[in-house]
């Protein structure tokens, strides 16, 4: 018809989600979900039982679709950090008093319990943590600022209340220095301030616990730094960057385990590998793996509902390697329908 406006339809960062990493996620929240079975009945199941590493790949996919993020949102950075704020705080704040409402339910239901494993135990030493140190916990949880309070002051202060809550205090924190990071990585001036500020980061972390920032800022960087190879970077200097993306890696995988050393190559090559390939192609991208990976939260709760007392509200998986303590989640079926459905969500943004 003749007059007619044409409207072009503006993408969005919804209709760009990147399927590849929908899938990656899937795969990583199944492999979460059956380390916490097996790690709860004592099964001892090889590479199943550590399942840290699918969290260290859910942090580098978080540094790479916030730096996303924020090269497409240009955002002002209050307007960015209010939206980051309304997105996690709400419903993390109505978990985390549950959870403390329920710490003494939880305490008891975990004395009861007909049988005892490494985790198990872990999450009985949490609970007693939690209400000897009750009002100071809630001081240090409400902010999202647990993760910068060191052990010796706050014992356990990482995992108490809410299991999960170190990964999201850990997020918290990297999302207040992103748009800053994400400036300096722009500005080739600004490298060796940023190498500094990492740097720094990574050596301040052993005086703190394990929900500082500097404990995976590696995982964070390889993430972000992989975004900027794939959409930045000028060819001329795309050899550099790998290698210091392979630099990374390593240092980002040294303090742990052998197994570890595979954690931040294998995520960083599935985001290389997936956001390289055609369109139309189909790696990670099945039907049944992005849908476990926009869906994670449901996953978690029908494996609440398999194995009693066990640790739903533990989404992330992670455990003290110096402890080998749990979570203390006893009380986790008792608040699935709001814990599972929201406590993923900051990694859940592409």
């Amino acid at each position: 018809m003749r007059g007619a406006v044409r409207t072009v339809a503006t993408p969005t960062l919804e209709r760009e989600k990147i399927q590849a990493l929908e899938g990656l996620r899937g795969v990583m929240a199944a492999w979460v979900m059956l380390g916490h079975v097996s790690l709860t009945f004592d099964l001892g199941v090889p590479l199943i039982d550590q399942n840290t590493l699918p969290v260290d790949v859910f942090i580098i996919l978080s540094g790479f679709v916030i730096f996303r993020l924020i090269d497409l949102k240009r955002e002002p950075y209050p307007q960015y950090l209010a939206r980051r704020a309304f997105r996690i705080f709400p419903l993390y704040l109505l978990v985390l008093l549950a959870s403390a409402a329920l710490l003494w339910i939880q305490l008891q239901a975990m004395t009861d319990i007909p049988f005892q494993s490494t985790r198990n135990l872990g999450r009985l030493t949490l609970a007693r943590a939690a209400i000897d140190h009750l009002p100071q916990h809630l001081l240090a949880h409400l902010p999202l600022f647990q993760g910068l309070v060191p052990d010796r002051f706050l014992p356990l202060g990482a995992y108490a209340i809410l299991g999960q809550s170190w990964s999201v205090s850990m997020e918290w924190q990297f999302y207040i220095v992103a748009p800053l990071a994400f400036a300096a990585l722009a500005r080739r001036r600004w490298w060796i301030v940023l190498a500094v500020a990492i740097a720094a980061l990574v050596f301040i972390r052993v005086h703190v616990n394990d929900a500082f920032l500097g404990a995976k800022v590696l995982h964070f960087a390889l993430g972000g730094g992989s975004y900027f190879l794939i959409n930045r970077c000028p060819p001329a200097r795309i050899p550099v960057a790998v290698l210091v993306l392979i630099g990374i890696t390593v240092l980002a995988a040294w303090p742990g385990s052998r197994a570890r050393f595979a954690t931040p190559g294998v995520a960083g090559g599935a985001i290389l590998f997936g956001l390289s390939g055609p369109r139309d192609g189909d790696h990670g991208r099945h039907l049944c793996a992005q849908q476990a990976g926009t869906g994670r939260g449901e996953l978690y709760a029908r494996a609440a509902r398999f194995y009693a007392g066990g640790d739903a509200a533990d989404l992330d998986g992670h455990v003290p390697p110096c402890r080998k303590a749990g979570y203390p989640t006893g009380h986790a079926r008792r608040c699935t329908p709001f814990t599972d459905s929201g406590a993923q969500r900051p990694f859940h943004r592409s």
